[in-house]
């Protein structure tokens, strides 16, 4: 062999080595200022939730989670709620029905919609707390007992769970509100106090979309439905 060829099989064999010696992909949790460089051999993500180009290949959605915070929920939607009519005073009742106290229905119920906006904060992992205010455009009609919402507050507590593709919850709901009435010229107010049941999809790692189901625990035949639009200080809710 020539010697111009033993020189090109020299520098092929060394460019080889070159190349096995370091030829690992870069992790976006590299130490670039560390030397040695000893561990060479990358270590792939061992799930399919591991986020693309770190070595230790954290749970998807870890990255956009605020930990130096609580995590926080601001929702925006409308409630339907419906309320059974009561029975006027100075009417007789002339049939004979089984009721709880103060919800004898007359026959009718009203449908009321309120603007609603809800802030709650995480107490743990999987519980809650916050508080809602609620107020409607809607007006009573001139029909005898009638009721309508006009306002209302509540504080809640609440049971949350879920994945990053749904998130789900339980909660309860106590406080007051003013009901506009045929029967008074003023507003009446009443105590509130119901549980419900709801559920959110996500749209993106902050947003959501839902609704909720609810039942008074006061009144019998008093129920509400909701639908919500929501931003999460947390993605996936640090699922």
């Amino acid at each position: 062999m020539s010697r111009t060829g033993v020189v090109v099989v020299h520098l092929a064999f060394s460019l080889v080595a070159v190349l096995a010696i370091d030829s690992r992909t870069a992790q976006a949790d590299d130490d670039d200022m560390s030397s040695g460089r000893t561990n060479l051999t990358p270590e792939p993500c061992p799930t399919e939730d591991g986020v693309v180009g770190r070595r230790s290949c954290p749970e998807y959605g870890v990255w956009g989670a605020a930990r130096e915070s609580p995590y926080a929920t601001i929702t925006f939607g409308v409630n339907f709620r419906h309320l059974p009519r009561k029975l006027p005073a100075d009417q007789p009742v002339l049939t004979r029905s089984i009721t709880t106290p103060g919800t004898v229905n007359v026959g009718g119920s009203d449908l009321s919609y309120s603007l609603m906006e809800q802030v709650v904060a995480s107490l743990s992992d999987h519980l809650y707390a916050g508080f809602e205010v609620e107020i409607s455009p809607t007006d009573a009609d001139a029909v005898t007992g009638a009721r309508l919402l006009a306002a209302g507050s509540q504080l809640l507590f609440g049971f949350q769970g879920g994945t990053k593709f749904v998130k789900l919850g339980l909660e309860a709901a106590g406080g007051g509100r003013l009901i506009v009435s045929e029967q008074s010229d003023d507003d009446d107010s009443e105590l509130v106090l119901e549980g419900r049941a709801r559920a959110d999809f996500w749209l993106t790692p902050w947003i959501t979309i839902g609704g909720a189901l609810g039942s008074s625990f006061l009144n019998r035949g008093e129920w509400m439905a909701g639908v919500y639009f929501a931003a999460h200080t947390y993605s996936f809710g640090g699922h």
